[in-house]
C-alpha cells in the first residue's frame, strides 16, 4: 500500500519537498557556545548566571596586564571612571602581579586629573568629577556586567525552549539579583513559571532552615549553599576586601571630631574612607555579638550580595543561619507577591455592561501585570550600604565645617586629603567657593607628587636604571591605588 502511495507521488514533486526539507533544516540557527555553556551549568546546582561569570576578574585582568593597560581606551575610561572600584584596585594590587602596569596606567590618569584641576576651568574635568557621579562603572565591573548581561540575554532565548523550561531547576536555577535582571525579556507565562519554581525552591530552603535541631555538617553546609545561591547568589570574592570584622572595636565613635582630627593627620589613607571602615567593622562586631541572643536584629542585618557574602567569611553559625533566614524570607516574600500579580484572576463579567467589563478587564490585567514586574524588580534596599552611604556623606559635611578653620586646613593639607572616590562625593555636594579652591588645590597638589613618583619608579624599573638604588617610589603603585580607589586595608 505504502508503496503504491508512493508511485502516485509525481517525482517533481517529491524533488520540491526535499528541497524545501533541507532548506527548513538549514534556517535552524545551531546553539553558540554561550548557550552551550548554559545548558551544561543549568544541569549543576547554583546559578547559571553566577557560573559563567564566576572567572570575570582573572579574564579581564589577563588581559589588562598583557596589553590592555597601554590602549587608550583603557585609559579613558579609567580616567571617566577615576581609576578601578575599591574592590578591584585592591583585586589588581593583591591578586596579580601587576604593579607596574598599575604605576603605568595611574601616571597618565594623574597627570591628566592633575593638568585638568591646575587649569582652572581650561580643560574639562573628567567625567566622574565633572557630573560628580562617584558611582560610575569602572572598567572591570562593566567588564563583569556585560559577561552577565550576554548569559541573561542568552538564557531568555533558551527558555522559549520547551525541553529547556522542563529542565530549568532541575536543579540549575537563577539567584534572585539575575532573575530580576532576566524578567524583562521574559514573557508572562514564562515569567510566572520562573516564578513558581522560585516560590517553591526558596519555602523548601526555609523549611529547612527552620529546623534547629543538629544536623550533619554536610547537610548544613548544602543548605547554606543553597539558600545563598537562590538569594544573593555565587561569591564573587570581591567582598572580601572589606576590612575583617574581627578587627573591630565597636566602643570607639565611629564618627567624631577627635576621630576625623587624627584620621587627617594620617598620610596613608582617605580620612572618609577610614570613617567609613571604622563603621562597617563596628556593625560587623554588634551583629556577632547579638546575632546568639534573641535581639531582634532583621532590620539590620545585611541585604546586598556584597555585604551579605563579608559578613559570612567571619560570622558564627548562629548569625549566619540568622542572616540566610532573613534573607530566604525577604526573598520568599518579594518572589511570592509578583507571581500573586502575575495570577491574578480577572473579575467576573458582568453581563450588563459587556463593554465596561472587558475594559476593566484589560485595564486590571495590564496593571497587575505591571506591579508584578516593578515589585520583582526592587532592589534589596540593605541597611548596611545605607549606613556605609550615611557614614561618608556625613563625614564629608563635618570634613567641610572643621576645614574653615585654618589649623585644621593645614592638617589636611599635611595628610593624604581625600581619594578620587570621596572628592568627587565632596564636588557633588558643593562646597562654597572657597572651600572648593582649596579642596581643589590640596588634590591637585597630591596628584602631581604621586605622577612624579610612579613616572620615578617607572624610570628605576627600566633595564639601564638598575644601578639607581630603590627608594620610596617602589610603594607608588600601592599609594596610587590608595589615591584613586579607595583604603580598604584597616
Amino acid at each position: 500500500m505504502k508503496d503504491s502511495v508512493e508511485k502516485q507521488v509525481p517525482p517533481t514533486v517529491k524533488g520540491k519537498n526535499r528541497l524545501r526539507d533541507f532548506f527548513v533544516r538549514r534556517r535552524v540557527p545551531e546553539p553558540g557556545f554561550t548557550e552551550l555553556e548554559l545548558k551544561h551549568v543549568l544541569e549543576k546546582r547554583g546559578c547559571p548566571v553566577c557560573r559563567l561569570t564566576a572567572g570575570c576578574e582573572r579574564d579581564y585582568f589577563f588581559g589588562f596586564l598583557h596589553e590592555g593597560y597601554t590602549l587608550l581606551e583603557v585609559i579613558d575610561k579609567l580616567t571617566a571612571s577615576l581609576g578601578f572600584c575599591s574592590a578591584h584596585g585592591h583585586y589588581l594590587v593583591h591578586y596579580t602581579n601587576g604593579l607596574h602596569q598599575a604605576a603605568f596606567v595611574h601616571q597618565i590618569v594623574s597627570r591628566r586629573i592633575y593638568e585638568a584641576l591646575r587649569s582652572a576651568g581650561g580643560r574639562p574635568l573628567p567625567p566622574g568629577l565633572a557630573d560628580g557621579d562617584a558611582t560610575r562603572l569602572c572598567p572591570a565591573c562593566t567588564s563583569r556586567s556585560e559577561s552577565a548581561g550576554r548569559a541573561v540575554f542568552f538564557l531568555a532565548k533558551l527558555l522559549k525552549e520547551a525541553h529547556v523550561q522542563r529542565q530549568y531547576g532541575h536543579p540549575g536555577m537563577l539567584c534572585l539579583p539575575h532573575l530580576q535582571q532576566i524578567a524583562p525579556h521574559l514573557a508572562d507565562d514564562v515569567l510566572a513559571m520562573l516564578l513558581d519554581i522560585h516560590a517553591q525552591r526558596l519555602a523548601s530552603v526555609f523549611a529547612a532552615a527552620a529546623n534547629d535541631g543538629p544536623a550533619p555538617a554536610e547537610s548544613r553546609k548544602a543548605w547554606r549553599a543553597d539558600a545563598l545561591h537562590a538569594t544573593v547568589g555565587h561569591d564573587d570574592g570581591l567582598g572580601g576586601f572589606l576590612p575583617s570584622a574581627a578587627s573591630g572595636t565597636p566602643s570607639v565613635p565611629v564618627e567624631s571630631v577627635d576621630g576625623l582630627q587624627k584620621d587627617l593627620e594620617r598620610r596613608d589613607a582617605c580620612p572618609v574612607c577610614l570613617a567609613v571602615g571604622r563603621v562597617w567593622r563596628t556593625w560587623a562586631v554588634w551583629f556577632e555579638s547579638t546575632g546568639g541572643r534573641e535581639d531582634k536584629i532583621e532590620d539590620l542585618l545585611p541585604r546586598c550580595p556584597r555585604h551579605v557574602w563579608a559578613l559570612l567569611h567571619t560570622a558564627g553559625p548562629r548569625l549566619t543561619r540568622r542572616v540566610l533566614r532573613n534573607m530566604l524570607q525577604l526573598a520568599g516574600m518579594q518572589v511570592n507577591f509578583a507571581l500573586g500579580k502575575l495570577r491574578q484572576k480577572p473579575p467576573p463579567t458582568c453581563f450588563r455592561d459587556l463593554q465596561g467589563a472587558f475594559g476593566r478587564l484589560f485595564r486590571l490585567s495590564d496593571s497587575d501585570t505591571r506591579l508584578a514586574r516593578q515589585s520583582l524588580a526592587r532592589g534589596p534596599n540593605c541597611p548596611v550600604c545605607r549606613r556605609l552611604d550615611v557614614a561618608g556623606e556625613r563625614t564629608l559635611r563635618l570634613l567641610f565645617r572643621m576645614l574653615t578653620l585654618p589649623h585644621h586646613q593645614a592638617q589636611y593639607a599635611a595628610g593624604h586629603g581625600l581619594c578620587l572616590k570621596h572628592f568627587a562625593a565632596a564636588m557633588a555636594m558643593q562646597p562654597g567657593a572657597q572651600l572648593k579652591d582649596f579642596l581643589c588645590r590640596t588634590q591637585a597638589a597630591g596628584l602631581g607628587l604621586l605622577e612624579w613618583e610612579l613616572s620615578e619608579y617607572l624610570r628605576k624599573a627600566a633595564w639601564q636604571a638598575r644601578p639607581d638604588p630603590p627608594g620610596d617610589e617602589q610603594r607608588a603603585p600601592r599609594h596610587a591605588v590608595v589615591r584613586f580607589s579607595g583604603w580598604m586595608e584597616y
